[in-house]
């Protein structure tokens, strides 16, 4: 029993293939999210798209980046928990749907437990927080840290700091904030990253701003967005050069806040970003597939 394939290259078309098939249990599955990160390039899509007696069981979604020439995951190089979509009894086919491409890929941050990808080769980590059971901030740091960060983190939370939430007059304070704090390397520099996040604040999920307020000035903004019951962590501005303890502190508020929102997961994204293995998150493994 083989499965035949078919090249889509049609937005409407890929885009009720990805319903279809996309569990959507992430912000990751959902294409709205992703298409915010897609729409500004128009890329030409390549969906290998599976059919076993002239029904679809799967697709891989991919996009031609003519910049880089090379395909890689529908939504681009922001996007995480990467995977073939394919329905439940047909894992077994999805080492066909990597042999469809034929061009040069660079597929990252794949994630899955089926035999194939937790064969390949590993390309970094994402962190998260199940927060299954617990009620409150006390309670959080109790479960993660050891006496002596304890201390720390609840000296930490002593600090005079003013948090408001969902002022998203203040959207705009973040990305200056973020660019001010890292400069060259703030990811605001990339085409279109400004315009993509204010769109993010249009879609149908909830979304969570926290400005904080230090001596009567905004000092810290914090995006995150709330999927079903997901805490995403998305992006932030802090004033690090006058308070450099202000993005910990930020951190706490926002499990916190998630925590509030009775969500299940605090999902902090990939890459250690110089904090995530100190904290004692859980670490998913992102792989990746090249040709």
């Amino acid at each position: 029993m083989s499965l035949d394939f078919k090249i889509i290259k049609d937005l409407s078309q890929a885009k009720a293939i990805w319903q279809q098939l996309s569990p959507q249990k992430t912000l990751w599955d959902d294409w709205d999210f992703r298409y915010c990160f897609y729409k500004y390039y128009n890329w030409e899509l390549f969906f290998y798209t599976g059919y076993l007696d002239g029904q679809i069981v799967g697709v891989l979604p991919l996009q031609y980046n003519p910049e880089k020439k090379f395909l890689e995951f529908f939504g681009g190089n922001y996007m995480e928990e990467n995977k073939i979509l394919v329905k439940k009894d047909c894992q077994q086919f999805i080492p066909d749907f990597y042999k469809q491409v034929d061009k040069e890929a660079e597929l990252d941050d794949i994630s899955g437990q089926d035999a194939l990808t937790q064969s390949l080769p590993l390309h970094e980590y994402k962190y998260i927080y199940n927060l299954s059971g617990i009620t409150s901030l006390e309670e959080f740091i109790d479960k993660y840290f050891d006496s002596d960060s304890r201390k720390k983190k609840r000296r930490l939370l002593k600090e005079e700091v003013e948090i408001i939430y969902n002022n998203f007059n203040d959207f705009n304070l973040m990305i200056d904030l973020n660019l001010k704090n890292f400069g060259e390397k703030s990811s605001f520099h990339f085409p279109f990253r400004k315009e993509i996040f204010r769109d993010l604040l249009k879609l149908n999920y909830e979304p969570i701003l926290l400005t904080s307020i230090i001596n009567g000035k905004k000092e810290a903004v914090s995006f995150a967005l709330k999927y079903k019951d997901k805490f995403i962590s998305l992006n932030s501005g802090v004033n690090s050069a006058s308070f450099p303890w202000l993005e910990k502190y930020l951190i706490l508020k926002k499990v916190a806040k998630a925590i509030e929102l009775k969500c299940r997961i605090f999902d902090a994204c990939v890459g250690d970003c110089g904090w995530k293995e100190n904290w004692h998150l859980e670490k998913i493994p992102q792989f990746k597939y090249r040709t």
